[in-house]
């Protein structure tokens, strides 16, 4: 199944957000990693509800997963 670019982008960046908000967590950086999990949210937001959510919630769970695999 091919992906609209847009989709596809969302959902990796909504997925590094999501990565990222969580080493700032870890790092004690609290506000950073609200900020950054609120822009994740954000993207995710913009597509529930809609057409494109299965297609987005597949590769947002993909890359998100993907990324923590290699951490």
């Amino acid at each position: 199944m091919i992906s609209c670019g847009g989709i596809d982008s969302d959902a990796k960046k909504a997925a590094e957000l999501t990565n990222q908000s969580i080493r700032q967590s870890v790092d004690l950086e609290l506000e950073k990693s609200q900020k950054t999990y609120h822009k994740a949210q954000a993207l995710i937001e913009k597509h529930k509800n809609t057409k494109t959510w299965n297609e987005f919630n597949r590769l947002y769970k993909m890359y998100r997963d993907q990324e923590k695999a290699s951490l």
